[in-house]
């Protein structure tokens, strides 16, 4: 396991600790993050993905304002290794795909920590399966949001929401919306066998939840 940023330890001591060579031109990101790349990170004043990547990475764990519209990333760190954008870059070029977004907790769920031991690139279709949608069904459930007296139960393709039905509480409509997603996270295909086994995880919370009456709060 790469290991994380030093708490309290100047972002100058751990850029010298690593590498001497950062281009004069070139400020630190995020206060802590290293633009060392050989090359440039930027063709006619626009970023290069991977550093696109990166410095969106950064900002979601080191920048106030940014968690303070998105408050689910406070805690969120990059472990050392990633601070210095060249090694990022690097693994960025060894994984990524056409369309792929980086994802910190699939693998390890509730991990707050960026790396490459934890860290992978996933399609929009799989990191769509794992959407809250929060701030559309409020205090209900998961899958669940009130309708005038009943509550319907909807699940989440891609940017589509599937409707499920219209039920009397919202334990039935979630209990609905756990059996849909068993079968569409089940039927979501992969050959990376990392993947392969975290899903296979949240089929059994799932099934659990289900078997046993009980909300499923997080996935």
């Amino acid at each position: 396991m790469t290991s994380a940023i030093i708490a309290g330890a100047p972002a100058s001591t751990l850029v010298a600790e690593q590498k001497t060579f950062v281009s004069n031109n070139r400020g630190l990101v995020c206060g802590l993050g290293v633009n060392d790349l050989s090359r440039p990170s930027h063709v006619n004043r626009r970023p290069i993905k991977s550093y696109k990547v990166w410095h969106n990475m950064l900002n979601r764990c080191y920048s106030p304002t940014y968690q303070a519209r998105q408050p689910t990333y406070v805690g969120c760190s990059v472990v050392n290794e990633w601070l210095y954008f060249s090694n990022f870059d690097r693994w960025y070029t060894e994984h990524y795909f056409e369309g792929a977004q980086l994802d910190k907790d699939l693998l390890f769920p509730g991990n707050k920590m960026y790396g490459p031991d934890t860290c992978v690139f996933v399609s929009a279709e799989l990191n769509h399966l794992f959407v809250d949608r929060a701030a559309v069904r409020g205090a209900c459930p998961l899958g669940v949001h009130k309708h005038r007296k009943v509550f319907a139960a909807h699940i989440q393709i891609l940017k589509i929401s599937v409707h499920l039905g219209h039920y009397a509480t919202p334990l039935e409509a979630h209990r609905a919306w756990q059996l849909a997603k068993i079968k569409r996270i089940e039927n979501f295909h992969t050959n990376d066998p990392r993947i392969r086994k975290a899903l296979d995880l949240r089929v059994a919370q799932l099934r659990d939840d289900h078997a046993n009456n009980r909300i499923t709060t997080k996935l």
